[in-house]
């Protein structure tokens, strides 16, 4: 759910420029490199997005630690939305719970509300909160803020590592979802339709465009088809 707001980007390139894009993004997280945006924008408004890779998607949604304890910093990269993506926030406010949980923690579940549309061209500041920490489990809050004004509120909760209930059918994958190497992927679904997709975000449909492979088992669910309901199912795994 990517809320509301308004059609800007980090590091997209002007209305009246056809030029490569520069980004003048801050260092990012776990490399100290700079984060190009070029590499996940297009080089004009409304062309095609470029691949992005597995390594650069971790580095994205990762957030870098402020001197203040508990908070953290953001970045946003124009996917297209015309405001920063919701996932995108909803992920870096993960990542910011993680850190404040500490190692030897593993996120056990979380919820979010997505309050308003944020910008993709200010920072994102995220505000955490460690509720409680016992021995197995503790919980922590967190806001997302941009000029002071929260844009996401989530609450996590984590747990050291135990044995526990298997929540997996016992035969594993269904056998009438098919074999994950039989069905046929996202982007090959999607190829019929492609023209109900803006031009400019096509890209995330297909295989050069993302670093997932998403394989939905059953009938593909189109967004726009308000007939459908069935639930989604799909197999993802990293290309």
């Amino acid at each position: 759910h990517p809320g509301r707001g308004r059609d800007v980007g980090v590091g997209a390139p002007r209305a009246d420029s056809g030029a490569e894009v520069v980004a003048d993004t801050p260092p990012t997280f776990l490399s100290g490199r700079p984060l190009c945006a070029a590499r996940l924008a297009s080089t004009t408004r409304r062309g095609p997005m470029r691949r992005v890779s597995l390594k650069q998607l971790i580095r994205h949604v990762n957030v870098e630690p402020l001197e203040a304890a508990g908070h953290y910093l953001g970045h946003s990269v124009n996917l297209g939305w015309g405001r920063v993506y919701g996932g995108q926030t909803m992920a870096q406010g993960l990542a910011a719970a993680q850190q404040a949980a500490g190692p030897g923690r593993s996120v056990h579940h979380f919820g979010c509300h997505f309050l308003r549309g944020g910008d993709t061209k200010l920072p994102i500041h995220f505000e955490t909160n460690e509720l409680t920490k016992g021995r197995s489990f503790s919980a922590v809050h967190v806001r997302a803020l941009q000029d002071d004004v929260p844009i996401l509120a989530m609450t996590a909760s984590f747990q050291v590592p135990e044995d526990g209930l298997e929540h997996q059918p016992s035969g594993g994958l269904l056998a009438e979802w098919g074999r994950p190497d039989d069905l046929k992927s996202l982007s090959e679904l999607v190829k019929p339709h492609l023209e109900k997709i803006p031009e400019r975000m096509r890209t995330m449909y297909s295989e050069e465009g993302t670093p997932l492979d998403l394989r939905p088992a059953g009938e593909l669910v189109l967004p726009w088809d308000p007939a459908q309901r069935e639930p989604r199912k799909a197999v993802v795994r990293a290309r």
